[in-house]
């Protein structure tokens, strides 16, 4: 197969600092000083609310974003102990649904074009993506996780997958 592109120096190139980051990470490039440089300027993104600017609006903290944002950081070796991502883990916990389930923020306004993403109800997918990260912080037994996966074990459709929202065909809201 041919590609139109060298999809390695197109992300360098092109991608932001995050997905770059991701990039250099997923080649073992961590030792890199440009990988470093990343991870730095990645921090200095962290909001005084804990979380990471929303690519819908830079001045408002994203739920996905601080989570995915966390997981990256752990996997290119920042501790867990680290008060940056404790207060990042404080900002996800404090944004759970009543029901266990995560949306995005509230404070955001999300186009209606963007059909993945709502912060009106639960997200099954932002919601494993939270579970995945507390696993990785030692609070896969806090009550807050094993909420979240009660909730995704009611919204569990049976062929086995998951709809994208709370309310979505399941009885479970």
């Amino acid at each position: 197969m041919k590609l139109k592109y060298n999809p390695i120096s197109f992300v360098l190139e092109k991608g932001d600092e995050t997905t770059k980051l991701d990039l250099l990470e997923f080649l073992g490039l961590l030792h890199l000083s440009e990988s470093k440089e990343l991870i730095m300027n990645l921090l200095k993104t962290q909001m005084a609310n804990g979380g990471f600017p929303s690519g819908l609006d830079p001045k408002i903290a994203g739920v996905k974003e601080t989570c995915r944002t966390l997981i990256l950081l752990l996997r290119c070796g920042t501790p867990v102990d680290r008060l940056m991502i404790q207060a990042a883990v404080n900002f996800l916990l404090k944004r759970q649904r009543e029901n266990g389930g995560w949306s995005e923020n509230s404070e955001l306004s999300i186009p209606k074009e963007i059909v993945e993403l709502t912060n009106e109800k639960s997200v099954t997918w932002i919601t494993a993506d939270v579970i995945d990260l507390l696993r990785k912080v030692g609070l896969g037994s806090h009550k807050a996780c094993l909420k979240a996966l009660n909730w995704l074990r009611e919204c569990q459709m049976e062929d086995g997958g998951w709809f994208m929202f709370e309310g979505s065909g399941f009885e479970g809201s």
